[in-house]
């Protein structure tokens, strides 16, 4: 084909049945990619997000036993997908920049400008942040003279018991 695109219908029955419930979708991922390994005779194929989400879309123990599968080749690699699903498309990246490109920068000054901008807003964010007032200090109260010092308004003495190694407490002796 031209385009280098095929549409197969995979069956999973065989490979799932052999497995124990639990682990059917996970040996249905495998079997998928092995036959589709066998029909493309590359080393490796990729399984697409749409794929992938049919297969476990029933839960892990009850993937579908067939599948109707686009394969189509991105970047050297072939990928299976749902018949349905979009293809995948080549991003445009941006190259990176050589020296000469970071010379030129610096030679024409564009550079210097997009940093001049980021510091009038920085400063101009530094001026905001000086106009709060700054926060007064709480004051704190002191206890009155008849109550212990130590100890918050509200707070009760813990009694600390001391029993003997034959002694139990109250609550145990209920039991």
């Amino acid at each position: 084909m031209a385009t280098e695109e095929k549409t197969l219908t995979l069956s999973l029955r065989k490979e799932i049945l052999k497995v124990p419930r639990y682990a059917r979708a996970t040996k249905a991922i495998r079997a998928a990619k092995e036959q589709l390994i066998r029909h493309t005779k590359e080393k490796a194929v990729l399984i697409g997000q749409a794929l992938n989400n049919e297969i476990h879309k029933n839960g892990q123990q009850n993937p579908p036993t067939k599948v109707k599968v686009k394969v189509y080749k991105f970047k050297d690699k072939w990928v299976a997908d749902m018949i349905d699903a979009p293809q995948m498309k080549e991003e445009v990246s941006e190259k990176k920049k050589g020296i000469a490109d970071k010379v030129k920068e610096t030679l024409t000054g564009k550079k210097a400008e997009v940093e001049e901008v980021k510091h009038e807003k920085q400063e101009e964010v530094k001026k905001e942040t000086l106009k709060h007032p700054p926060e007064q200090k709480k004051e704190v109260k002191e206890p009155e003279e008849g109550a212990p010092r130590g100890k918050k308004a509200g707070e009760r003495e813990h009694k600390k018991s001391v029993y003997s190694k034959t002694q139990k407490p109250t609550h145990e002796k209920k039991k």
